[in-house]
């Protein structure tokens, strides 16, 4: 099963000019495949997984709240995806609003506000410590007016690989507490987590484009 799935998708990538890399996990049997899966790449919205899981983990070790209130300030609404860049600046939504609005419509006034909460230094020491080596996070909001070859040094980074790890692990958490104590979390932030990752409405491609 595994094979075809690759051979499939090999296929699809070779059919293009650009390159794709990808990464994938059968969680039954253990077996993995990838495809470029450990180049290091700009990670766009794949990103926000990351800092929704540190923003759990501050929620587990008592730092936030999910039930803190939280204002969305003009400053974050400078951006080009999601909702609430539309909206009028002084509104008030419970940090778990963030976290939601953030995954499930790629939010970003939510992403700048809740990695400014959280802290890009707790961000990237959790990537670290579960062993996503090829991930960076160097900006709440992405900057704007950047070239279409920048350099990788000019923005948050991950690789297919990264990502997958991470999915396995937020899944294997909600049932082993062990696990979830690698992402600094419980069982239920875990299974909240997952919950929040099956919200997502974008099913189909990046908005953006």
């Amino acid at each position: 099963m595994l094979e075809t799935v690759v051979t499939d998708l090999n296929k699809l990538c070779d059919e293009h000019p650009f390159h794709t890399g990808w990464y994938l996990k059968d969680l039954r049997t253990g077996q993995a495949a990838d495809r470029y899966g450990h180049v290091v790449v700009p990670s766009a919205s794949t990103r926000k997984i990351a800092i929704m899981m540190a923003a759990l983990q501050a929620v587990n070790a008592g730092r936030l709240s999910l039930d803190q209130p939280v204002t969305i300030q003009a400053k974050y609404q400078d951006n080009d995806s999601g909702c609430f860049q539309h909206l009028r600046p002084g509104f008030t939504i419970q940090f778990y609003d963030a976290l939601v609005m953030m995954i499930i419509v790629s939010d970003n006034t939510c992403t700048g506000t809740v990695a400014d909460m959280v802290g890009l230094d707790a961000v990237n020491a959790l990537c670290q410590t579960i062993g996503m080596r090829g991930t960076v996070h160097r900006h709440g909001l992405p900057p704007r007016g950047l070239d279409r070859d920048h350099p990788l040094e000019a923005v948050n980074v991950t690789t297919p690989a990264d990502v997958g790890l991470l999915l396995e692990l937020i899944l294997q958490g909600t049932q082993a507490p062990a696990v979830a104590a690698k992402l600094g979390c419980t069982p239920e932030l875990c299974q909240l987590g997952l919950d929040i990752l099956s919200w997502q409405k974008l099913r189909n491609r990046l908005p953006s484009w």
